[in-house]
């Protein structure tokens, strides 16, 4: 659905899929000989690393919106050269959920909603707040010895873009419907 985003974007000429995205970004640091690329962003080339640890993966801290959570690991090495390797990364979403914003003005969530979910005809997708009561919403379980024990919820805020919204099968379907219908994008 980022993606999709992404080539709306593009699509209006408001976005270059091959300007750096320092364009976009200007305080993002430069890390490499070779500028990182929405395109790059997007195919998972970017060199960016996954989660640090597990302690970083499964968290309960909240982050207030995707600058924040930027913040997180802007910072970091690379993992490699840009362009060279492919390794997926949930982060390079993140950045691809800042550009959006950026770009379009509007907060990711409130892009979504009127660009893509409305759109599609989905009206049961949305970003997961932790703590928030779903209706009929799936829960996971962990399995303790012989005893199943509700997991605790993680909060997805560090992610959003690349893992943190929820929706049902129909909403999917719809999802999908309007991507092969060019409804979203040509």
């Amino acid at each position: 659905m980022t993606a999709i985003a992404i080539m709306q974007l593009v699509e209006a000429g408001k976005l270059d899929l091959d300007e750096p995205i320092q364009t976009y970004i200007p305080d993002y640091p430069v890390q490499s000989k070779t500028p990182i690329t929405t395109r790059l962003l997007l195919s998972h080339t970017s060199g960016m690393k996954a989660y640090k640890n597990g302690k970083e993966a499964q968290t309960t801290t909240h982050y207030a919106n995707l600058d924040e959570a930027l913040k997180l690991f802007k910072n970091r090495e690379l993992a490699f050269e840009p362009g060279t390797q492919f390794a997926y990364t949930t982060y390079g979403y993140v950045v691809l959920g800042v550009i959006i914003e950026r770009v379009s003005g509007m907060s990711y969530g409130e892009y979504m909603q009127s660009n893509v979910w409305d759109k599609a005809g989905m009206h049961n997708t949305s970003i997961e707040i932790r703590g928030q009561h779903y209706e009929n919403k799936s829960a996971l379980y962990h399995k303790n010895r012989k005893k199943s024990k509700l997991s605790d919820q993680n909060d997805l805020s560090n992610r959003v873009p690349g893992g943190g919204i929820q929706s049902t099968l129909m909403d999917v379907m719809a999802f999908g419907h309007a991507v092969l219908n060019h409804t979203l994008i040509t």
